[in-house]
């Protein structure tokens, strides 16, 4: 209903805005192959648009989707291309998210030193003061790095 109720919606940026959320959740459920349909569609309307915001986001969660489809190395230059792109509109708040989903492709391109760097560094940021709402995520990926490095 949510899906049918956004695709339906006639303001461009409303549209794109939804279809971004509704794709990044499919990424905290774990289903890339549904993120990477939703964040197609939302990249079609960011590119035609101009939304550079959400065509940088599109290409932080379709690297991580990609990633986890094991498509690693393709998914690290998408998302990190996508993070770059996403800090050049001046915005922040979403860094250690995207930040954690890098550091997840990482591990599952089987960089686990790289992967457990980038959270250290994501998870010091947090403890001073850093935006912390995705904190939740990114222990669970440097619990499951540590379990598989020891």
């Amino acid at each position: 209903a949510a899906l049918a109720h956004v695709r339906a919606e006639p303001h461009a940026f409303s549209r794109c805005f939804g279809l971004n959320i509704l794709a990044t959740c499919y990424q905290a459920l774990g289903d890339p192959v549904a993120l990477l349909d939703l964040a197609a569609e939302a990249r079609a309307v960011a590119d035609k648009h101009k939304f550079e915001y959400w065509a940088a986001w599109c290409g932080i969660i379709r690297g991580w989707a990609r990633s986890q489809l094991g498509e690693a190395t393709l998914g690290i230059t998408e998302l990190s291309e996508g993070l770059d792109a996403y800090l050049a509109t001046g915005s922040t708040q979403m860094e250690g998210f995207a930040r954690t989903l890098l550091a997840e492709a990482h591990f599952a391109g089987g960089d686990a030193e790289a992967a457990m760097a980038m959270l250290d560094d994501v998870l010091a940021e947090e403890a001073e003061g850093a935006t912390a709402y995705h904190l939740g995520l990114t222990r669970r990926v440097a619990a499951a790095v540590r379990a598989a490095t020891g």
